[in-house]
């Protein structure tokens, strides 16, 4: 079951981009497209900052469970990767000592 809190945080994203939808920059208007990248950017930055602070990885060699910082949780994104990028990253693992694949479980 999915919890209050995702529901919440899925319909604040879903309203940020119809918002941002409607504000499409023109190729005049260069401050609206300022703003429309800032907005863009704090609401990926308040996303990715939920899911790691939610989040607790574990290690698919050895089992291991910890969590990662905001900063290896952005270093760790990637736009090609053999797994699901969603609940499979590559971080690297202290008791493996190298980056393994991790999969995410979030905490309730």
């Amino acid at each position: 079951m999915i919890s209050r809190s995702v529901l919440i945080r899925v319909c604040i994203y879903i309203a940020m981009t119809f918002i941002m939808i409607f504000l499409e920059p023109k190729a005049s208007n260069v401050l609206l497209g300022i703003l429309y990248l800032l907005f863009y950017s704090v609401a990926t930055l308040v996303l990715v900052s939920w899911r790691t602070f939610n989040c607790i990885w574990v290690c698919d060699e050895c089992n291991e469970r910890f969590k990662i910082s905001l900063w290896d949780s952005i270093k760790s994104f990637s736009i090609f990767s053999l797994k699901n990028k969603l609940y499979h990253r590559k971080i690297y693992c202290h008791k493996c000592n190298k980056k393994m694949w991790c999969r995410c479980i979030f905490q309730e």
